[in-house]
């Protein structure tokens, strides 16, 4: 995570597990997730995606502070509808 405006922080712990894919392949991953839907998977022993991660382009901050250019965001997103 880059310097982040307030709410792209994750929320709270990132949670261990074993996934299996359709080849009953396991491998070791790490979850995570944002207060803005992203959701980053990561294989544990190498710190590599397993869910693939791009970058955009970052949008405004406070007053006095400064946001990174560009922010990740996971290829596994659930973003909050704005009804």
């Amino acid at each position: 995570m880059h310097h982040e405006p307030v709410g792209y922080d994750p929320h709270g712990t990132a949670e261990p597990e074993i996934l299996e894919n359709e080849k009953s392949f396991q491998e070791p991953a790490l979850r995570g997730s944002t207060k803005q839907g992203d959701v980053y998977v990561l294989n544990r022993e190498t710190g590599e995606p397993i869910i693939p991660v791009t970058s955009r382009s970052a949008q405004g901050t406070v007053e006095e502070d400064y946001a990174a250019a560009m922010q990740p965001i996971s290829g596994l997103n659930f973003p909050a509808s704005r009804n």
